[in-house]
């Protein structure tokens, strides 16, 4: 964003008030429906952030106006309009991160890795649990206080995270696979979440230069906040010079004694047969990379940069036409 991000340094306090509670309530699994006055005032503040910051993602993203049933603009609802859109648009109530503070206790694993906008675009019943107890304690705080408990409140904050990293929308250096960036830290900022990634260099260096290279972790796509990928001009690199390679590797291959013998023993009286031909180039490519290794390809790979992108549910690499 090339404007000052107002949003992260509230966030931030909401963190410090947030992590000061831990030094006098437990934050475990058993303590989860602690509530107290002071809890419920932090979930009414992070969700107002909320309600703020999803609005100003949705302007920025071009949401359309909203007209009432005579055809006029109405004013947006953070839920139904905005997060809704934000979802249509790239997926993010199935986003998932995790609870890496080492002042929360907690065991079961639905709590240390959390979905917090989960339903996040939907009204009443079927909303967002911390959505649900900021409309009952900011309804009537006097019966539901109960409602302003640790669980809400760090589903709040977890979704407020999850809004704040979509908005400043950073690429991150990774480095490489002979030179990590060892000063990555996938807390993104946060002193209680980390994020999700999902490993898109995880790829079968192919003729194939779309998403469909990607052999792992494409499960994790669905759910994770961020993608680990070769940078576009690293991906055209690597493909540039296997491209190289398989042309130096046929040429040297069919020049050999032996796979002329063979191609003449199978070819027959068909010397154009493309498949024969295809055929043995396979049967003997392996035999002949380990006798001239790609020494100039692996070098490009292992030193091809990567970089972290907000997964919002895009093509990674290049598509077919």
């Amino acid at each position: 964003m090339g404007n000052f991000n107002s949003f992260w340094p509230i966030y931030k306090n909401l963190e410090e008030e947030t992590l000061q509670l831990t030094k006098y309530i437990n934050f475990s699994d058993d303590q989860l429906k602690v509530y107290s006055m002071y809890i419920a005032d932090l979930i009414m503040r992070i969700v107002v952030e909320i309600e703020s910051l999803s609005k100003e993602l949705y302007k920025l993203n071009n949401g359309p106006d909203i007209l009432d049933d005579e055809g006029n603009s109405r004013d947006l609802f953070f839920d139904t309009d905005c997060i809704k859109y934000l979802n249509d648009k790239w997926g993010i109530c199935n986003r998932e991160i995790i609870v890496s503070c080492t002042n929360f206790n907690f065991i079961n694993e639905q709590y240390k890795i959390l979905k917090p906008l989960k339903n996040a675009n939907k009204r009443g019943t079927s909303s967002a649990k911390w959505n649900k107890s900021y409309q009952a304690v900011k309804h009537d705080r006097r019966n539901n206080l109960k409602k302003g408990n640790i669980e809400s409140l760090i589903l709040a904050l977890g979704a407020l995270y999850i809004l704040n990293i979509y908005y400043k929308d950073d690429i991150l250096e990774y480095g490489t696979t002979s030179s990590p960036n060892n000063f990555f830290d996938n807390r993104l900022g946060s002193d209680i979440f980390a994020a999700t990634f999902a490993d898109a260099t995880k790829t079968a260096i192919g003729n194939d230069d779309t998403d469909n290279a990607i052999y792992e972790e494409k499960e994790k796509m669905a759910t994770a906040l961020c993608i680990i990928k070769y940078t576009n001009e690293a991906w055209k690199d690597m493909h540039e010079a296997l491209i190289t390679y398989n042309t130096e590797l046929i040429n040297g291959l069919v020049k050999e004694p032996a796979f002329t013998r063979k191609l003449n023993e199978r070819i027959g009286n068909n010397p154009n047969d493309t498949e024969i031909i295809s055929s043995l180039i396979k049967e003997m490519q392996t035999d002949y990379i380990k006798r001239n290794p790609p020494i100039y390809f692996g070098s490009i790979l292992v030193n091809s940069k990567k970089e972290v992108i907000l997964n919002k549910g895009q093509g990674i690499y290049k598509t077919s036409s």
